[in-house]
This record gives structure tokens, sequence and C-alpha cells, in this order.
């Protein structure tokens, strides 16, 4: 009896191992395509970033209004990245249509491409701008809408396979027993930490990817703008030197005139009937004052010349002494365009509410870009909410953004940013710093900029980025950095 138990006991325990090793062979090969779909996801990311590099060459090759060798090895390299990308998905990946598709889209906006730097290359900046809005832009983001949507299909199918690889763990682990179970539990336990190691790393390569992505446009960004403020602030600064020699001149002018008219106040006929036609006495009291535009205006340039200089830190990485309020007044002076009153809706308060703050160690150009998104983000909540709202509601309640700066314990500054917009509802305020999410529609963002911004305040600064939102009622950034840092950012 005692043998007839102990093979039973054998059978069910030799039945329920092949029925688990069954079992878990259909998982690992459930999992193995899973990782592959999540393979494919990574490569139209990586294929998005390639684009996005291309784009950002051609615009520098559009600000530079030139096309030569370097910038043709360029597009050579990242073409070439490109297709063994699309290679590699065609070998390793099911075939589809939307892929094709893809493909064929990307060929035309080569075309596209070569037909602008073939203008490039002759000088034709105009007609390279006319191809580059007309046909090169669309198809951009013709392609980017494709690569969401096959993202999003190897997204789907990557989740479908591996739930039911998780169903079918369960169904094993119940099939095989305690015994059993329990081992391939510990299997599954290993599976389930590798799956989650590579979806870590995946994250952190997106992160990565989108932080080289958005570091390379604002680099092109920084060097375009420090090219076109070098070469106005030339000219500028002629004029606004020479504007207070013509006053003097002018000045002497008028004061001889007024001489000449006080000793001989009967001028001959001639002399009168020329005074009356160029109406002497208005030109006497009005050239003064455009004289005083003319300097209130080249002051203006100039203050905006500056901002735009020090806005051109953003390629610069080193760590130097900072004042953060002339970053804050820099950043508002380069979205005055933005803040101002509009056809369609009232001027967007900035106020300010500065402490007394020493200068703190930063990245200057890095920060800029943080106050750049947040402030950014804040405009566009606003706009968003200012489109709803009827004449009354505007005039009743202005919209506003307030920032407000305090010395912390004399080790930390710290920088609050708030607006009165309709706010960040509370279900997603805890993905707002992830990489990628955003809430806006199709080519409006990206969802790397609060990212982006988090990493620059931790990481590049040990400080910390909060956010603090009711919806409806608003939303705050709450910016706080080490007065000192060291090495890696830590203070």
């Amino acid at each position: 009896m005692k043998d007839s138990n102990k093979h039973q006991n054998w059978f069910v325990l030799v039945g329920s191992v092949i029925i688990g090793f069954v079992a878990t062979a259909c998982i690992i090969g459930l999992n193995q395509n899973a990782k592959q779909h999540k393979h494919a996801e990574g490569l139209m990311t990586a294929i998005e970033g390639q684009l996005y590099k291309l784009s950002a060459v051609e615009w520098e090759a559009i600000a530079k209004a030139k096309f030569d060798r370097e910038t043709q090895e360029k597009v050579n390299t990242i073409r070439q990245n490109i297709s063994e990308l699309f290679l590699e998905i065609q070998l390793n990946h099911s075939t589809q249509p939307k892929l094709s598709k893809l493909i064929n889209s990307y060929n035309e906006y080569n075309q596209f491409l070569d037909q602008e730097f073939e203008f490039l290359k002759v000088g034709e900046v105009e007609k390279a701008i006319a191809i580059d809005e007309e046909k090169v832009d669309p198809k951009f983001d013709e392609i980017s809408e494709q690569l969401d949507v096959l993202s999003s299909s190897y997204k789907s199918n990557f989740e479908a396979v591996y739930r039911n690889a998780n169903i079918g763990t369960g169904f094993s682990l119940t099939l095989a027993g305690i015994t059993i179970g329990l081992l391939f539990w510990r299997y599954n336990y290993r599976l389930w930490q590798s799956n989650n190691e590579l979806n870590r790393t995946l994250k952190e390569l997106q992160a990565s990817q989108a932080h080289l992505i958005q570091s390379e446009k604002m680099s092109s960004l920084g060097r375009m703008i420090a090219g076109v403020a070098h070469e106005i602030n030339g000219p500028v600064g002629f004029i606004h030197g020479n504007l207070n020699y013509i006053q003097d001149y002018i000045q002497g002018l008028l004061g001889l005139v007024q001489l000449y008219q006080h000793h001989y106040p009967n001028p001959v006929s001639e002399i009168q009937t020329e005074a009356e036609e160029i109406d002497l006495e208005f030109i006497q009291n009005d050239l003064p004052n455009i004289l005083s535009s003319m300097q209130m205006g080249s002051l203006r340039i100039c203050k905006i010349l500056s901002s735009l200089r020090n806005f051109s830190y953003l390629g610069k990485a080193e760590i130097k002494p900072v004042n953060i309020h002339k970053g804050l007044d820099n950043t508002l002076v380069i979205l005055n365009n933005r803040l101002k009153a509009q056809p369609k809706r009232p001027e967007i308060l900035a106020i300010r509410d500065y402490g007394t703050l020493p200068e703190i160690e930063s990245h200057p150009g890095l920060l800029n870009q943080v106050f750049m998104n947040i402030l950014s983000n804040a405009i566009d909540a606003l706009e968003e909410k200012i489109e709803k709202q009827t004449p009354q509601e505007r005039q009743e309640s202005p919209s506003y953004i307030k920032l407000k700066t305090s010395l912390i314990n004399d080790q930390s500054v710290q920088i609050a940013i708030a607006d009165n917009g309709p706010g960040i509802p509370q279900e997603i305020q805890q993905y707002i710093f992830e990489p990628f999410f955003t809430t806006k529609s199709i080519g409006k963002g990206t969802g790397i900029g609060m990212s982006i911004s988090y990493q620059i305040v931790t990481e590049k600064h040990g400080g910390k980025l909060e956010c603090f939102s009711e919806f409806g009622n608003g939303t705050e950034f709450v910016i706080q950095i080490p007065v000192r840092q060291t090495v890696g950012g830590r203070s």
C-alpha cells in the first residue's frame, strides 16, 4: 500500500513537473515574445531620436544659410543610423503595412530634405525655407504620428503578451502543486525581476535619449541665438553710441537757430518762406522728442540682446556664480511676446516678489532651461483658461504668473513660480516628471521638458523640484538649489 502511494506520489510529482515544465516553456516563449515587442518599441524610440537629430542639423543649416561638406557628413551618418534601425526591425519583427507606410513617408521626407539642401548649396535660402514650411515640416509631423501609432501598437502587444504570461504563470503554479509551485514561484520571481530591470533600463535609456535630443536642440538654438545677437550687436551699438553725439549736435544747431532768431527776428523773405514750408517751429519742438524715443528704442534693443546673450549659455555646462534674479528676468524678456496682450486675450501679468539672494554656484544655461520650461507651461495653461473665460471673467480675474524667491537657512535658495491657471488634476500629478508624459495634443508637447527640468535640478544641482496644484485653482512649482555646489552637483 505504501509502495502504491509512493508510486502515486511520484506519478503526481512527475506529472506536475511535466505540466510545470510545459507551462513554463509556454511562459518563457510568451515572455520572449514580449521582449521582442518591447525591443521593437525601443527601436521606434531610437528612430524618433535620430529623426530629431536630422531635423536639428536641418535647422542649423538654415540658420547658417549654407550646406557644406561637414553638414552633408552629419546628414549621411544620421540617415545610415536610421536605415540600420529600420533594417533591424524588418529582420527581427513581423513586417506590417504600417511599417511599410512609415518607410515610404521617411523616403519622401528625405527627398524633400534633399531639395531643400540643394537650394541651400546655391544660397537660395528663401526657396529652402519655403520647401521646409510647405513640405519638410508637414512630412516630419506625418512621420511622428506614424511612429506614435507603431510604437503604441508594439506597446499594446507587449502588454497583452505580458498579461497572458502572468496568467499562464498562475495556471502552472496551481497545477504543479505547492512544492513545484514554490520552485516555479522562485523562477517567475527572477523573471519578474528581469522584466522590471528591463523596464527600468528602458526608462533610463528613454530619459537619457530625451535629454540628449533636447540638449542638442537647445545647443543648436543657443549657438544660433549667440550668432544672431553678435551680428545685431555691432550695428545696434554703433547706432546707440552715436545717438548721444547726434543729440549734442542737434542741440547745438537748434541753439544756433534760436540765437539767429533772437538777433535777426526779421529775416529776408526767402528764409522766412523756407522756415514756414518746413515748419521750423514744429521741428524745434518735436526733434528732441524724436531723439528721446530713438534712445529708448535703442536701449530696449540692447536689453533684449543682453538677454539673448545670457540665454545663449544653453550649450555651456560649466559651474559658475549666477544671479538667479537676472536669469528669471532674462527668461521673462525672451517670453515677453507671449506675455503681452494679444488680439484675442489680455496681458498675462508677471509679478516679481524677489527676496535678497546671494549669487549661487550653478549651470546658468541649464537653469535658464528650467525657468523657460516652467514659465512656458504656465503660459500655455493660462491661455487655455483665458480661452474659456467670458470678457467679464477675464476682467474680474486677470491671469498672472508670480515669481517669488527666498533664502533658506543661508544654504539654499528657493524659487517659487505660481500661476492662477486651471491647475493639474490630482490623478496625473504623480506623472508630470516622467519622460514623454504630456497632456498636450500631438505637435504641441513632447513630454520631455519637465522630465529634463527635474533631472537638471535634482541631478545636476543636488536640489529639489516639487509641484503643488489644486485642480481649478492654479499650480505652483517650487525649486530649491544649494548655494554651493560640489562635484556631481551635490552640496
